[in-house]
């Protein structure tokens, strides 16, 4: 007897097998990354609750620190996985001692972290090295090597090399430092020093100092904060985005905004903005602006400058993440305020967000949140167009809460708008 004849069903393995008949293609690779970055989130994520009132085990933290070395990996994976680390370092000193002694030896690791562009990152490192420092104790080998890493460096470098150095070390701190300051350290005179030797045309070779110590003095000593924006008088590209960088933490508040726009750094934004394609400059320099514009007082001072919100809304599709992320975040606070929402929507800020292709959910949930403020002063016809952006990042974004919540929100927004456009309309008839 004869075996039965194959029959093939039409199934979506039949359709899409060699068999079938040559259509529409599409880049495996642009699906594939962000799927792998899903699995390896939700995979930490589980991990970490199920083992949270467990001892951290050798193996454990093997496990947690591979996420760290990973290259394909959400920046909230990262995240998750140093508030676990920091969390068991500050509840028991032997755990800070196991992942003190894990990460010593990893180099690469840590200064990665400290020197990443992804500044929640930075923070958490600091975060946790301060952590295993006070936990361990400084005899201990782990905690004694974390910190000559962290705290000091020597420089025997050309002299270009030098001012860079010391820029860097007036500019990149962190609020997050519970040290306590030596006592020595209540004098400017070390910061003035390090700005002095930044600015220099000259300096000796063999210079040592301890970075924390003197970043801290610059959040202390606001009389020196008019020396941080002399810097960007610099022609170093890498010395003016660490200026910016110093600057992307006084112009945090209020207070910060106002005194960097007295300061006149406006004037270098418009330079570094139009001077520079990428790098850090670009990125740090957007930062600052959108810290700027948050605030209502101080918003004008950047619309009052065209230059800036032209080069924002082009650095909006910009090749490089971070470049991209850092401008849409700009013109999120920007686009708080009617007035924003004007300037922007006249420069054609919809032809420039592409959001077909974007990778990154942090940058579609900056965008979502862009739109959904677009949306409440926009025109009938913009509020069309911005529901055909909204309705790709939702259908781009299936796996993300977050930003799936954001482009809700953000085209419910739209909807309410339209509703209010009827009413009018009605009334008008």
């Amino acid at each position: 007897m004869s075996p039965p004849a194959l029959q093939r069903s039409d199934t979506f393995a039949s359709y899409w097998s060699d068999a079938g008949e040559i259509g529409a293609t599409f880049d495996l690779h642009a699906v594939a990354k962000p799927f792998m970055k899903m699995l390896h989130h939700r995979q930490a994520r589980e991990t970490i609750k199920a083992r949270s009132h467990e001892r951290l085990t050798k193996d454990y933290l093997s496990v947690l620190t591979s996420y760290l070395r990973f290259k394909y990996l959400f920046l909230d994976t990262r995240v998750l996985v140093l508030e676990e680390l920091l969390a068991r370092s500050k509840r028991d000193a032997s755990e800070a001692e196991l992942i003190a002694a894990a990460l010593l030896p990893d180099e690469g690791v840590i200064e990665h972290l400290l020197q990443c562009s992804k500044m929640k990152l930075v923070v958490l490192a600091r975060e946790l090295m301060d952590a295993l420092g006070s936990e361990t104790g400084s005899e201990g080998q782990a905690s004694s090597g974390l910190s000559r890493k962290r705290s000091s460096t020597s420089y025997s470098q050309p002299d270009w090399d030098a001012q860079l150095s010391a820029s860097t070390s007036t500019t990149s701190f962190s609020r997050t430092s519970s040290l306590p300051l030596p006592e020595r350290a209540s004098s400017t005179d070390s910061l003035a020093s390090l700005i002095s030797l930044a600015q220099a045309q000259s300096s000796s070779d063999g210079i040592e100092w301890d970075s924390d110590e003197a970043v801290e003095l610059v959040g202390d000593q606001p009389d020196l904060h008019a020396d941080l924006v002399a810097l960007l008088d610099s022609d170093d590209a890498t010395v003016c985005a660490r200026a910016w960088f110093g600057l992307s933490y006084i112009s945090d508040t209020l207070t910060g905004a106002r005194e960097v726009v007295n300061s006149g750094a406006l004037h270098y934004a418009v330079r570094d903005l139009a001077k520079f394609r990428e790098g850090e400059c670009v990125q740090w320099t957007c930062l600052v602006m959108g810290n700027v514009a948050h605030h209502r007082s101080t918003l004008g001072s950047i619309l009052d400058e065209p230059a800036i919100l032209e080069r924002l809304v082009e650095l909006a599709s910009h090749r490089i993440a971070a470049i991209r992320r850092s401008a849409i975040l700009a013109l999120h606070n920007i686009t708080r305020w009617r007035e924003g929402v004007q300037a922007i929507f006249a420069l054609g800020i919809l032809d420039k967000v592409h959001v077909e292709r974007e990778e990154d959910a942090g940058i579609l949930y900056w965008t979502a949140r862009l739109l959904g403020n677009l949306a409440k002063y926009a025109s009938k016809h913009e509020r069309r167009q911005l529901r055909v952006h909204i309705q790709r990042i939702l259908e781009h974004s299936l796996s993300d809460k977050r930003v799936l919540k954001a482009a809700t929100i953000a085209m419910r927004t739209t909807a309410g708008s339209c509703r209010q456009d009827s009413r009018e309309d009605e009334e008008v008839a």
